[in-house]
């Protein structure tokens, strides 16, 4: 017969919080994490880009609003992607910890 584990305090806790997390559903998990983690990416790649265009001595042969626009769009796609791809391993890796856990 498997011994059970003790659970620690913070394991404990972890359950808990976890199982909270897994009853509102993965999908919902992965698209707020998803959508938040993205448009984290974004605003940092965003704020970066405006402060090389505002410090760069090309400025005026580098930069164009529409280009910078269309760029800006791609980007965001891009990041919200990686930032669903980063969500759905994040479920992924808290759901063997929890069934380890359990």
């Amino acid at each position: 017969m498997p011994q059970e584990l003790k659970l620690s305090d913070k394991e404990a806790r972890f359950v808990d919080r976890w199982s909270a997390v897994r009853n509102k559903g993965k999908m919902r998990y992965i698209i707020m994490r998803g959508i938040i983690g993205g448009l984290l990416l974004f605003a940092i790649w965003f704020v970066v880009t405006l402060i090389e265009i505002r410090f760069s001595e090309f400025q005026s042969a580098l930069f164009t609003w529409p280009d910078f626009m269309r760029r800006s769009l791609i980007w965001l796609v891009v990041y919200q992607l990686i930032g669903f791809t980063l969500a759905a391993s994040a479920w992924k890796g808290q759901e063997r910890k929890y069934d380890y856990l359990t």
